[in-house]
């Protein structure tokens, strides 16, 4: 059996996660921690990245602890890095200097390749990333914004949408680049994908566009906005990104961002509650209609996935709007962790080479 080690770092913790694997593709969780780390601890730095020591020494005494002596392959969560097509990628010192200087982004996933080829230098293993969120696989017309300055971005959660439309596919005895599907991956963030033939072909911003989500305000009326950017109200660019990617949606309407406390709020009667919840899944069911479309009507499969596929009425409201388009599955929750753990697997045992960055 081999061992994957894996790591998807948060903004004030370390998800860290030991599977075995037998074959391509298959494993099995054996240990996992989610290790905290204080608003004092992380303060002494001066970046994300000058964070890279110090986390990666936790996940030194996590392995410590599970007295693990052999790693076979050291798998970090992909950042926001330079536009790639999926599958995973090598973590060469290109890549390494690039998250080091933050080039593309300051975001905690820099740390996953970050921390990851440290322990492999450790351990003597291989490192790699899979399928990070600035994968783009976008067709020329997804491109076009209507601005010739401003082109549309492929933002997305590319790792578990390729794990959820890979396991839907295998599961009916295909493969994902047999179908075309639509993936819709609800969390503090939303990403809808039109994926023709394993391609994601299109997708909202999930950090700026398409649904509201319970963060983030999605997308806006762009003469509005700008009369918002010049009122005043706002010290800077990053203030008022920061109330539109982190304080909007759900937060700004309800106070909570949690499905959950607000389902129970609408089964206690709360009709502000209801309605605000109602139009985020109208939203969601709508901009799946235009994935749709995308990909011309000739729809195999939807798929609900990511942590609000959890709350029952959100994904019954969703279903609603599109269950005539095509057969909707929910796959539930975010699975990062296993996703890159299959990463590896496929990587050691053959079926998937790691591309160069």
């Amino acid at each position: 059996m081999k061992k994957i080690l894996v790591i998807n770092p948060g903004s004030t913790s370390t998800k860290v996660a030991l599977y075995e694997s037998g074959s391509a593709g298959v494993v099995q969780e054996i240990a996992s921690q989610s290790l905290t780390h204080s608003a004092e601890e992380l303060d002494k730095f001066e970046s994300t990245a000058a964070q890279e020591s110090f986390r990666s020494k936790t996940v030194s005494d996590f392995l410590k602890k599970n007295n693990v002596s052999e790693i076979d392959c050291c798998a970090g969560r992909g950042a926001p890095v330079k536009a790639l097509s999926a599958g995973s990628y090598a973590i060469n010192e290109i890549m390494l200097k690039e998250l080091r200087t933050e080039k593309y982004s300051n975001h905690p996933s820099n740390l996953g390749a970050l921390i990851a080829h440290s322990v492999a230098e450790q351990y003597k293993c291989s490192s790699l990333i899979a399928d990070p969120v600035s994968v783009d696989e976008f067709e020329p017309y997804s491109r076009y914004s209507g601005l010739p300055e401003m082109e549309r971005r492929s933002r997305l959660h590319a790792l578990n949408i390729r794990a959820m439309a890979r396991r839907y596919a295998e599961s009916r005895g295909n493969k994902m680049e047999d179908l075309n599907l639509i993936i819709a991956h609800l969390g503090g963030g939303i990403s809808i994908v039109p994926m023709k033939k394993g391609k994601m072909i299109d997708t909202n911003d999930a950090n700026d566009g398409g649904p509201f989500s319970p963060q983030r305000a999605g997308s806006l009326p762009s003469t509005l906005l700008v009369k918002m950017c010049f009122s005043g109200k706002y010290k800077d660019a990053a203030q008022l990104n920061s109330v539109l990617t982190k304080k909007s949606g759900l937060l700004a309407y309800l106070g909570s961002d949690d499905g959950r406390i607000i389902e129970e709020r609408i089964g206690k009667g709360d009709e502000q509650a209801e309605e605000v919840y109602h139009a985020m899944t109208y939203q969601i069911g709508r901009e799946i209609g235009s994935a749709a479309a995308a990909l011309k009507g000739r729809v195999d499969g939807i798929i609900l996935t990511g942590g609000l596929a959890f709350a029952p009425l959100c994904t019954k409201w969703v279903s609603e709007y599109i269950d005539w388009i095509a057969p909707v599955e929910i796959l539930a929750g975010e699975h990062e962790l296993a996703a890159l753990a299959e990463a590896g697997s496929r990587y050691i045992y053959g079926a998937e080479t790691l591309k160069e960055y």
